[in-house]
């Protein structure tokens, strides 16, 4: 089993982490100093599963959270590249497209964001 009451083992908490830094399951199982096999039987575990995926979702968020606080500084690199005439043609339209591009993404992103909390809220609504 792989929780006892809930908490992971020693030897699991090292497989957690090893399989959010390894390319392969047999890294992770040799990184983590268990069998693959070991490592396998425990990725069919339920709750070692939900700590797994909780890890990867916080590991996520902080990806998440790095990446929106480089974002304005990314921003203004790109810019300033845009706006500099010495820059060389390419360079100034690779910045402006990467701009355009990406400003297009995170309004469509925003907007689903937006669609999918009134569509959760509609039917909180209609169950309730």
């Amino acid at each position: 089993m792989a929780a006892n009451n809930g908490l992971l083992r020693p030897n699991q908490r090292r497989a957690l982490a090893a399989l959010l830094t390894a390319p392969t399951l047999a890294e992770a199982a040799a990184r983590a100093d268990v069998g693959e096999r070991t490592l396998r039987r425990w990725l069919r575990d339920a709750a070692f599963r939900a700590e797994l995926h909780r890890a990867q979702d916080e590991a996520m968020a902080q990806a998440t959270r790095q990446s929106l606080a480089a974002m304005t500084g990314a921003l203004q690199t790109l810019e300033s590249i845009m706006a500099d005439p010495t820059a060389q043609p390419a360079a100034r339209v690779s910045a402006a497209k990467s701009i355009l591009e990406h400003a297009a993404r995170l309004y469509e992103a925003t907007a689903l964001a937006e669609r999918l909390v009134a569509l959760e809220q509609k039917v909180t609504t209609e169950r309730g």
